[in-house]
């Protein structure tokens, strides 16, 4: 079972479902069992996901699968062709649309409030870093800082700050999981104070130290 604001979804063997990221569960599992998840991104600019700040996002049953099926996926040696990925971003799109019932409005007025920002985001795409300041940003928005957070948070849903740090991560994250950088390369590469100062930063955002993080993913792929 998951817990969601009260509200206890049960989760059936063969089944899939939809739980949302942004959104805190309580999980309840009296016995050893198998998980396979999908991990989705749906952005239309770095860091800016309509589905992440859905604010009727909820967990929800998709419906059954065949799990036979899914673990073909799981073998060493098995490489998808063409039409195995089709028949995934058919599912995938299919269970999306069942999960999110106005899906054309929520991405009509995701554009509508964060166009207004295009500047912004160019910007954090060009300077991204932890020395990027608040103050850059609302001076390529040509507005005052105060102004430029307030007009920022409530189009957006979040501050600027929560966005830097939120893209900051993501970025992160790509080095730590898809690079043999170093820790400290990591930092300095994404313009950290020092390699003390990303770990916390890390630590804060994921709940786990860098190093951790990248060999937890290493005994995933040996196992």
């Amino acid at each position: 079972q998951v817990v969601w604001q009260d509200q206890v979804l049960d989760l059936n063997p063969g089944c899939a479902y939809w739980l949302p990221g942004n959104t805190p569960l309580a999980r309840r599992c009296a016995e050893n069992c198998q998980v396979m998840f999908l991990k989705l991104r749906c952005e239309w600019l770095p860091g800016i996901d309509p589905f992440l700040d859905w604010p009727g996002r909820q967990p929800a049953l998709i419906g059954r699968c065949d799990l036979k099926y899914w673990r073909t996926w799981l073998q060493p040696k098995w490489e998808p062709n063409t039409n195995r990925l089709l028949q995934l971003q058919a599912w995938i799109l299919e269970s999306t649309a069942r999960v999110i019932p106005d899906l054309s409005g929520l991405i009509a007025e995701h554009l509508k409030t964060h166009t207004k920002f295009n500047d912004v985001f160019t910007l954090v795409e060009k300077k991204l870093g932890a020395d990027l300041r608040i103050k850059e940003l609302a001076q390529a928005h040509g507005a005052s800082i105060h102004a430029f957070t307030t007009s920022f948070t409530r189009n957006t849903g979040m501050s600027p700050k929560a966005y830097l740090k939120r893209r900051l991560n993501q970025e992160a994250i790509l080095l730590v999981t898809n690079t043999d950088l170093k820790i400290k390369e990591i930092a300095d590469k994404l313009k950290f104070y020092d390699e003390y100062h990303f770990i916390r930063f890390f630590s804060q955002m994921n709940g786990t130290p860098p190093f951790k993080h990248r060999q937890s993913l290493h005994r995933i792929h040996r196992g």
